[in-house]
């Protein structure tokens, strides 16, 4: 477990190395990272509907 103190040794040395400017941009870039990642998972782990499973033999030429 982190203690406070780490958690500021580790900000204070994320602003010297990426500077003050660039520290939202890249709070921004992690968060809408993370949120998709979350959203992939979601997606990945529902059960296709019956519209969406296509029977075998069955293609998108025949019309």
């Amino acid at each position: 477990m982190l203690s406070p103190v780490d958690i500021a040794l580790i900000a204070t040395v994320a602003l010297v190395v990426f500077g003050s400017k660039r520290l939202p941009e890249l709070g921004k870039a992690v968060g809408q990272a993370i949120s998709n990642f979350k959203k992939g998972m979601d997606e990945e782990t529902t059960q296709p509907t019956e519209a969406e499973v296509r029977k075998p033999g069955e293609d998108d030429t025949s019309q």
